[in-house]
């Protein structure tokens, strides 16, 4: 499903934060300098400025998700582009929206400054995140504004005109039956006792003992959990009473699948041996492979369906708004991208007598 130009302007500022938590240099990336904007105004969208810092964090963001990968010059600028481009759509919907009624829009914007406050660690983190972005706490109340201004606008102009009916909800479903298959799983706990290479036979005997005589209180009637938070060395499952959630075939190793997939609910195996040790597995749920039913994701499916076609509606909005609007490029970078020929008017074609593979 594509993403709806209203919801990238709140992933944008989502990302510019991420990213800042995750860099204390927060203008700076390794052999990326996006840090100078050669001008202070990106874009001008009917006479409202869009600022380059707010270009420049954007794309630093968007480079910081992707740290292991190093962008071309080419690719760089058609990031640029590409952003730049969403910024004006963000700011055409905000200048639409902005008159539409929103009863309780400041205490909507203030609730979502308190979360923001709470995910980051704390107000006085949140200021170091802005300061590192050269963000002022204004300016960020500003985008959020905006953010709830455009969501409200799809929320009460858009979507009620959108119809989901029965026929698109099975036309979904039918053309993404690979999406409904649940593969087998089983839902199991374990008991681990570590064992390791460099262990003497005599050593992992007496680990074995050990664990045997674990097995025999489970047939006595002791509590699994119990056991597991007593003795299992898997410190994470340990805590859950052992419980590893689902899992399917092929996630687990070999003899540890083998008991699990065999085992009837309820019962507790016998000792089981990996290369992590010895195990006691007790299997809670066992669901066999199937494709789910259409009416257990249907609700799924409306929801899906009703998001695309408010997407699909917003951007033919904002192609509309971009006919009529008065919108001037400053960013030289993109200007100088944008006025390139594309690779279809520059390239020869293609022979069509290339010999067969």
């Amino acid at each position: 499903m594509r993403t709806t130009i209203a919801w990238m302007a709140v992933m944008l500022n989502l990302a510019i934060l991420s990213s800042a938590l995750q860099a204390q240099d927060a203008m700076t990336l390794a052999d990326v300098d996006t840090a100078l904007p050669a001008v202070t105004v990106a874009a001008k969208v009917n006479d409202t400025e869009i600022p380059a810092a707010r270009l420049e964090r954007a794309v630093t963001a968007i480079l910081r998700q992707n740290r292991g990968a190093q962008p071309s010059d080419e690719q760089l600028q058609n990031l640029r582009k590409s952003l730049l481009d969403r910024l004006i759509g963000i700011e055409l919907l905000y200048q639409k929206a902005k008159s539409t009624p929103y009863p309780g829009l400041t205490e909507d914007v203030q609730k979502q400054i308190d979360q923001t406050i709470e995910s980051v660690g704390g107000e006085e983190r949140l200021g170091q995140v802005l300061e590192a972005n050269n963000v002022t706490l204004e300016q960020l109340r500003s985008e959020m504004t905006k953010d709830l201004v455009i969501r409200n606008y799809i929320d009460t102009q858009i979507r009620p005109s959108i119809q989901v009916t029965d026929e698109d909800v099975s036309a979904f479903y039918n053309d993404n039956l690979e999406q409904m298959a649940e593969p087998e799983r089983v839902q199991a706990r374990h008991i681990l006792l570590r064992i390791t290479p460099e262990m003497t036979e005599d050593e992992k005997a007496a680990v074995r003992t050990e664990m045997e005589a674990i097995k025999k209180q489970l047939d006595d009637g002791a509590d699994f959990e119990a056991l597991a938070k007593e003795h299992s060395v898997d410190i994470t499952s340990a805590k859950k009473g052992g419980d590893l959630g689902y899992f399917t075939r092929g996630q687990m190793v070999p003899p540890f699948e083998e008991a699990a997939f065999s085992l009837p609910i309820g019962q507790v195996s016998d000792v089981v041996e990996t290369q992590f040790g010895f195990h006691l597995v007790k299997v809670d749920d066992h669901k066999e492979a199937r494709t789910v039913p259409l009416e257990e994701v249907r609700e799924q499916i409306v929801s899906a369906l009703e998001n695309q076609k408010a997407a699909d509606k917003t951007d033919a909005l904002v192609a509309d708004l971009k006919t009529i609007a008065k919108i001037e490029i400053l960013d030289p970078d993109v200007k100088e991208f944008s006025a390139r020929p594309s690779a279809t008017e520059t390239e020869p074609a293609e022979s069509s007598e290339a010999p067969a593979e």
